[in-house]
């Protein structure tokens, strides 16, 4: 009786050809079931790399650099934000649970069998993602049949995540690491801490962007959340001197957004070294399963290619609203403040 009145709630909310396409996916989901944890849950598949954790406040240049990684053959590339804990960037101990973890927008995509970014733009566009839901969650449970313990419990969530992509273009066996983005991270005292605890080999990198090319990019992302410039500045001023304390640590990288847009080879390079991977010319190529992506801008996108337009974001405020808001006497002064911060952090990561 329950599973009908799922079943009819279901069909009232999605409508009668999205209600199709919702079991039809169900029914394939069953049919591949027995042939993917028959055939890919074995020792010799587990995936246990360490972590390559992307982080800084948002819009400033992760999702680029994790579709930088994506097509590299040393690295599994997580192509949305990392979102399993609430909020994302608060991590903490995880449960054996997998109907715990915040799996919805994998969820959101499956469904669809298509991957997009977050935009609403006309000139979005989708990419094939095929993924069966079903397998995910078997795979994760018979992970942890035998194991206990934070990294065991994330090895079981990448593990069922890649081998349950189905569509998935390259060989996961010889991944050297895992690459995840999950903004804000840098300001968590207690997700460092997480994350170095279970990561000692793993690596951190956090980027940098000049601070009114930032805001008028966040700006223009999210108007309500930035609209208020004093407490953006405050906020990417938190951020900038989190950075710039985690980049005296070993495992962390800092690098700016200006180095990575505008220096990307040297910049890659510079990575590659400091990870110990293979310089490769698809790693200055942004992709979403080895193919061309469009970039995750606020502005308007291009595909398969690094966005020089996006160092001069802040000649949006040349408009008059906006250059009277700056000019007060507040906001300039925490202006210069940033700009001296953005300054030195460029002088200790220069290429």
């Amino acid at each position: 009786m329950k599973f009908l009145i799922k079943v009819i709630k279901k069909f009232f909310e999605l409508g009668v050809i999205d209600f199709f396409k919702f079991c039809t996916k169900r029914f394939k989901d069953i049919f591949f079931l027995d042939f993917l944890t028959t055939n890919l849950i074995d020792k010799n598949q587990e995936i246990k790399a360490p972590i390559i954790l992307i982080s800084q406040i948002q819009r400033s240049g992760g999702t680029l650099l994790s579709q930088l990684f994506d097509g590299h053959k040393e690295i599994c590339a997580y192509p949305n934000e990392l979102t399993i804990w609430r909020p994302k960037w608060k991590l903490k101990n995880l449960d054996k649970r997998f109907e715990n973890l915040d799996n919805d927008y994998i969820k959101f995509f499956a469904l669809k069998s298509e991957y997009k970014k977050e935009s609403k733009s006309k000139w979005n566009k989708t990419y094939n993602f095929y993924f069966n839901l079903n397998a995910q969650k078997k795979i994760f449970n018979n992970y942890l049949i035998k194991k206990n313990g934070q990294r065991n419990i994330l090895n079981a969530y990448f593990t069922s995540f890649f081998y349950s992509w189905l569509n998935y273009k390259d060989n996961l066996r010889k991944k050297k690491y895992v690459s995840i983005f999950i903004p804000r991270v840098n300001m968590e005292n207690e997700s460092l801490k997480y994350f170095f605890k279970h990561y000692p080999d793993g690596k951190f990198i956090t980027i940098v962007r000049d601070p009114l090319d930032w805001l008028a990019s966040a700006l223009k992302h999210d108007p309500k959340s930035y609209s208020d410039f004093e407490r953006a500045l405050t906020l990417w001023k938190k951020s900038t001197i989190s950075s710039m304390t985690l980049i005296k640590k070993k495992n962390v990288i800092g690098i700016t957004f200006y180095d990575l847009i505008k220096n990307t080879e040297k910049t890659i390079n510079k990575i590659c070294k400091k990870i110990d991977i293979t310089p490769d010319s698809i790693l200055t190529t942004p992709t979403f399963n080895s193919e061309p992506i469009l970039s995750d801008s606020s502005f308007k996108s291009v595909e398969g290619k690094i966005d020089k337009r996006t160092l001069n974001r802040k000649n949006n405020f040349k408009q008059k609203k906006f250059k009277k808001l700056l000019q007060k006497k507040n906001i300039n002064i925490l202006l210069k403040d940033c700009n001296k911060l953005y300054n030195h952090f460029y002088k200790l990561t220069k290429i």
